[in-house]
């Protein structure tokens, strides 16, 4: 659940009102953590000295087969091949590791061991080609391995980095687990289930539950169907609203996904990828594959109830209800309890402020709602000024992590269905918005 809006090489001020237009007028929920772009532990490095505990005499290493690092492009002076880490400089010249070209612009974190030969007093000399270091120089521990910490700021181009000895002699050391990371954003969307009162509103591959909210009854993800699942009396205290509910107020409910078969009737489909299947009495079953009684008709009456009946036995034994603590399908006629049908939607909301745009990205796949408009943004010639393209109208389906410019109604909170399984993209032009 978890893909990434990062820092990228784009124009800058377009970056950084992007960044700020997510979180001013975006509707998901942010978390920031780190992605790793780079990471080079020297694992096939087949010397002695550094890992084996070995810092002097024997330590001096074989001369380094730059190929068989992690990654390629590295510049070595007085290089060589440690036990799994670097050995560079020797008592008289001093050594240098320059990294290959780091596919990143803005800030980030250097992480690295080193340690010095024994008895080498060893200071260490960072360098970076763009961008500043918090720290230019570290002095080493003889004789062991110590872990630092270094931060990259305004990086306007991909920089190499380079680690050297200050000393003109005697300034040996040990490198290794060099890694680079940049700040990113994880977007956890939240989600609900919003009922829905027209056919209009059902779209395929969305997920779905069955239930009658303000009884707090509904059908269960699990066990015998006949038996309805309940929610919680904290969590009925707790919902104000019967037509959005909280995803977490119903996790004992079968979630159902909505597929038609090839006589364009309806099928649900739990997460297992069973069948919703009725039987000749009354009673509801999960079956591996589809069969009689295994197809469904939905419509909604003028209260929004949902009308859910097999088409096997239309206007008989048809429609699903709720009887005590039983979920069945019955009669028409019968006086029991009937359900709702709630869509799973996640929250995309456009502020009365920002002119009818929002940004927004998710994580999770969806389908563009009525009346709204994904666009791709790009930087037009005038300075201060962007392009929009359409990339997903109303009613396509975006995948997740897709960063979009959301054009639709001021003030206006839109409920995307959610999709049960991603999507590919069917937008492939220039987007500057990441997800």
């Amino acid at each position: 659940m978890e893909k990434l809006l990062r820092k990228t090489g784009i124009n800058q001020s377009l970056r950084l009102l992007l960044i700020i237009a997510s979180f001013v007028f975006g509707s998901s929920a942010w978390g920031q953590t780190t992605t790793t772009i780079f990471s080079e532990t020297f694992k096939n490095f087949a010397g002695t000295g550094g890992n084996d505990n070995s810092w002097s005499g024997s330590a001096a290493g074989t001369d380094a087969k730059i190929t068989s690092a992690d990654n390629q492009g590295w510049s070595f002076i007085k290089g060589y091949e440690a036990d799994q880490c670097a050995k560079f400089g020797t008592a008289k010249v001093k050594g240098s590791a320059t990294t290959p070209t780091l596919n990143f612009t803005g800030d980030a974190t250097l992480t690295f061991r080193a340690g010095a030969w024994s008895g080498d007093k060893t200071t260490l000399n960072i360098s970076i080609t763009s961008g500043t270091l918090s720290q230019a120089t570290v002095t080493l521990e003889n004789g062991a391995f110590t872990e630092y910490s270094i931060s990259i700021t305004g990086v306007t181009s991909n920089p190499k980095i380079t680690f050297s000895g200050k000393q003109a002699s005697k300034s040996r050391f040990f490198l290794d687990d060099v890694t680079v990371t940049v700040p990113s954003f994880n977007i956890a969307a939240p989600t609900y289930y919003k009922k829905i009162t027209s056919t209009d509103e059902l779209v395929l591959g969305t997920q779905y539950i069955i239930a009658n909210i303000e009884q707090g009854k509904g059908l269960p993800a699990s066990g015998t169907i006949t038996t309805v699942a309940t929610i919680s009396e904290e969590n009925k205290e707790n919902i104000t609203d019967n037509t959005l509910v909280k995803s977490e107020y119903v996790a004992d409910f079968a979630v159902l996904t909505l597929q038609k078969d090839e006589n364009d009737n309806y099928v649900l489909i739990n997460e297992e990828g069973q069948y919703l299947t009725g039987a000749n009495g009354t009673d509801l079953y999960w079956k591996d594959r589809k069969e009689n009684f295994s197809t469904w008709n939905i419509s909604f009456d003028k209260s929004g109830n949902a009308l859910i009946e097999t088409t096997v036995a239309p206007d008989s034994k048809s429609n699903i209800m709720i009887n005590s603590n039983s979920i069945k399908y019955y009669a028409s006629s019968n006086n029991y309890t009937k359900v709702q049908l709630y869509q799973k939607v996640t929250d995309l909301a456009i502020s009365p402020l920002t002119n009818g745009y929002a940004t927004f990205v998710t994580d999770v796949p969806y389908v563009m709602p009525k009346g709204a408009c994904g666009y791709a943004v790009t930087v037009a010639p005038q300075a201060g000024v962007i392009t929009k393209t359409e990339a997903y109208t109303e009613g396509s389906q975006v995948p997740a992590q897709t960063a979009l410019l959301i054009g639709g109604a001021s003030g206006t909170n839109y409920y995307p269905a959610v999709l049960k399984e991603d999507v590919t993209a069917t937008y492939s032009g220039e987007n500057y918005m990441e997800g």
